[in-house]
Parts: structure tokens; sequence; C-alpha cells
């Protein structure tokens, strides 16, 4: 069900989706905007449920709401964006695989939903084309995840100690990424 609220003067339409299954509320922005809400199926009644969404939106900082709408290409710009994206990524990659003395086979950018990028065991590096609308200490942090990958296929201590080798701060940046940057 999409809803419309207002939270300091401006509305906002989130979809709501009751669960039976769950215990709490849970609140999610995706990186085109939108707002998703799950909510216990029972027991809690839509004022409840609207302040929550109140006090959650009233945390995240307005700004990041506002340019989650504009920071992501519209599909039409994907082939110039990505174009753009790889530039940047093939760049960064350079560095970051110098310093890590890692070697990778092939580079892919694509219009992936889910993923910021991803590694395989032939040591192949595929990056979303929205990385090149990311803040570049956090397309950074993707770069070298998957670089890191190359040499750790898991996320042990072994592979988060290499991480840190290059991004001491990198759990701050996988924060700021995961609660500000969601893709669907």
């Amino acid at each position: 069900m999409n809803n419309i609220i207002k939270v300091n003067d401006k509305d906002y339409r989130y979809r709501l989706v009751r669960r039976r299954n769950s215990l709490k509320i849970q609140l999610k922005v995706y990186s085109n905007g939108e707002i998703s809400v799950s909510a216990p199926k029972r027991g809690l009644i839509l004022k409840k449920i609207e302040k929550f969404i109140i006090l959650s939106l009233k945390k995240i900082d307005p700004n990041i709401l506002n340019k989650q709408k504009d920071i992501f290409t519209k599909r039409k710009d994907y082939l110039e964006t990505k174009e753009k994206a790889r530039k940047l990524i093939l760049d960064r990659l350079s560095i970051y695989s110098q310093k890590l003395n890692l070697k990778y086979n092939k580079v892919s950018i694509r219009d992936q939903k889910t993923r910021w990028g991803s590694c395989s065991r032939e040591g192949n590096l595929n990056f979303n084309y929205r990385l090149y609308n990311l803040p570049l200490q956090l397309c950074d942090y993707i770069i070298v995840h998957e670089l890191c990958h190359l040499q750790e296929h898991n996320h042990s201590k072994n592979f988060w100690f290499l991480v840190s080798t290059i991004l001491p701060d990198y759990k701050q940046l996988r924060k700021e990424l995961k609660s500000n940057f969601n893709l669907d």
C-alpha cells in the first residue's frame, strides 16, 4: 500500500508492507528515493507506524533524502554514465591494485539492481555503474573491498585486515554506504 506522510513540511511517499512474521517496524530508504516500511501484520495501528516513520525520517539527513532521488541517473543516461564510471573505476583500480599487489582479469560495468560490486573466483570484477555518483571515498571502499576478494574470497578476519591496510576507516565507510545509499 502506498501512502504519503508529511515530515518537516515535506511530503514523502512510502510503501507499507504488513508481514505476518514481523516483530518490529523497519524502514528502508532505497537508492531511487523509495521509502519502504515493514510492520507486523497485527497489533499496530497506522498512527503508531506513522509516528515511527516521522521519527526515523527526522534522523536521516534531509540532504540524503533529497539527493537519493537525484543522485542516481535515469535509465536513459545509463550509457553515458557507464563510460564515466568505467574511467573512474579503472583509474581507482590501478591505484589500489598496485598498493595491494593484486591482479585482476576482466572488469565489467553493469546496471546491477542489488549489488555495488562483485568478484568472481576467476578474478573478474563487476561494478555497478552507479558508483560514479557516490562520494569518492565510498567508491574507493567498494573497489578496495572487491579487490581484496581476489585474495580472500570471504569476509574473514584476514579479509577485513587486508581492507584495513588500505582503508583504516572502512567500518565507518561501510556503515555510511549501508545507511545512506541502499540499492533495491
